[in-house]
């Protein structure tokens, strides 16, 4: 079976409260993102992998996950998170 591909508004959620947590803590953990969106920690934790699988999040584990940042850019800082709404 194939891994699915991410895309549409779950994804866009993920990655818009990854953002905003990342004021709290540069890196997330799953169960913290899994809390703010009202879902299991398996089921984010799901989704998380597919996501790390297309480049969108870089997750260490037992650590937590951020998003990954594009080539020559600087890694995502919580004052950035301001224009987390903006950019999606």
């Amino acid at each position: 079976m194939g891994e699915r591909v991410v895309s549409g508004e779950s994804a866009e959620m993920y990655l818009k409260t990854i953002c905003e947590l990342t004021a709290i803590d540069p890196l997330v953990p799953i169960s913290a993102l899994a809390d703010r969106l009202g879902i299991s920690v398996v089921s984010a934790t799901e989704m998380v992998h597919r996501m790390q699988g297309q480049g969108l999040l870089e997750h260490k584990r037992y650590k937590g996950v951020r998003l990954t940042k594009r080539e020559g850019e600087k890694p995502l800082t919580s004052s950035d998170v301001i224009d987390c709404g903006r950019g999606f």
